[in-house]
């Protein structure tokens, strides 16, 4: 039966040392700089999202409560900034939809507005590129 020293078996599996050594390195860097840096990210992401959601549903909430001819221009600026929320699209245009439909049965909303819908509904079906590059209005 052979004893091997420690200076004898590094010598003979050298280089699988030097591969945990750098495994070990490459686990450590992982968790002590990756790791919270990845967290940190996700963390501001879903903070950004939280905020976007509390936005349009302040906005939402201001764009149905509004009342008097005051608030026109911040409604029509209203309809205008939903352009901004693509996660939304679906149901910005289910609600702008239901909202003209609901204010020209009334008959006292400002054709403004109502121009104002139509403008950003179409905005909401046009594709991408035409998002970005074509849209003029």
């Amino acid at each position: 039966m052979i004893i091997l020293s420690i200076e004898s078996f590094y010598h003979s599996n050298e280089g699988l040392m030097q591969t945990i050594a750098i495994i070990v390195a490459i686990i450590l860097g992982y968790y002590t700089i990756f790791k919270p840096l990845y967290d940190y990210i996700k963390s501001q992401k879903n903070q950004r999202r939280d905020k976007r959601f509390e936005t349009y549903h302040k906005l939402i909430d201001i764009l149905v409560g509004a009342k008097g001819a005051a608030m026109l221009d911040r409604q029509i600026t209203i309809v205008y900034e939903f352009r901004n929320f693509p996660e939304y699209y679906k149901v910005t245009k289910r609600i702008l939809t239901g909202l003209k439909q609901q204010w020209n049965v009334q008959g006292n909303t400002a054709q403004r507005l109502i121009d104002e819908i139509d403008i950003t509904i179409e905005f909401i079906d046009s594709n991408y590129f035409k998002r970005k590059l074509c849209f003029k209005k």
